[in-house]
């Protein structure tokens, strides 16, 4: 307690002990559980009453169709979080990693990638690196 609650400079507590009680039960005190938790388990939940629909949904998924949409890619990674089998097996999700730098255009990626070599007072050999990559990944 003395490491935490002393903040006085000649090792005086600042408030009294009722004061330090009160702090300590609201510290304790049951919080409320985020609405986005609450959204997911029902997420969860309902994934796992309709798992044969989603394995059957996403078993009629291509590559293609599944590489384009972000929302089926979320679908699968939770199908697979929640069960073991995987319905798209035989489907590659993605080859690579998607990126946000994949749909832009090369003088917007080359410039974002110019500001923030030089805000960050980075080398030329690291810029060339971070550029090498990224046109890897179109």
């Amino acid at each position: 307690m003395l490491n935490y609650y002393w903040p006085s400079k000649y090792d005086i507590p600042s408030f009294h002990l009722d004061q330090y009680l009160q702090m300590q039960a609201l510290r304790y005190a049951p919080k409320k559980t985020h609405p986005s938790l609450v959204s997911l388990s029902g997420l969860m939940r309902l994934l796992a009453t309709k798992k044969n629909i989603i394995c059957r949904l996403l078993q009629q998924l291509d590559a293609e169709l599944l590489k384009e949409n972000p929302t089926l890619q979320d679908l699968h990674a939770l199908y697979r979080s929640l069960f073991p089998d995987d319905p798209l097996s035989g489907v590659a999700p993605q080859d690579k990693t998607w990126r946000w730098t994949d749909k832009m255009k090369p003088q917007t990626l080359l410039g974002l990638l110019e500001l923030s070599a030089k805000l960050r007072g980075t080398t030329q050999t690291e810029f060339n690196r971070i550029l090498r990559e990224a046109s890897e990944c179109s």
